[in-house]
């Protein structure tokens, strides 16, 4: 997602991230509609943490480090992994 935002916008806000964080998990299945759950960026999530990503991916954060900020919170959002990794 921020490989395509990077490239499609020469500025990210906040709110464009996170708009875009929003539609993008309204198509989501599977490991990234899960993701999406944790975030609080689905239709069905109890609790949202949208900003808590929003904010620092449009500062270019590194991925990595936003993962080690949100496992304070809740350990399963940088649990997911996708088959061997």
């Amino acid at each position: 997602m921020y490989g395509s935002l990077t490239s499609a916008h020469k500025e990210l806000t906040p709110n464009l991230v996170e708009d875009e964080l929003i539609q993008a998990c309204t198509a989501a299945q599977g490991k990234e509609a899960r993701l999406c759950y944790y975030l609080g960026a689905s239709s069905d999530a109890a609790s949202r943490a949208t900003a808590s990503v929003s904010r620092p991916l449009s500062s270019h954060v590194p991925v990595e480090k936003i993962c080690q900020r949100l496992s304070s919170r809740d350990t399963q959002i940088c649990q997911l992994r996708y088959g061997n990794v």
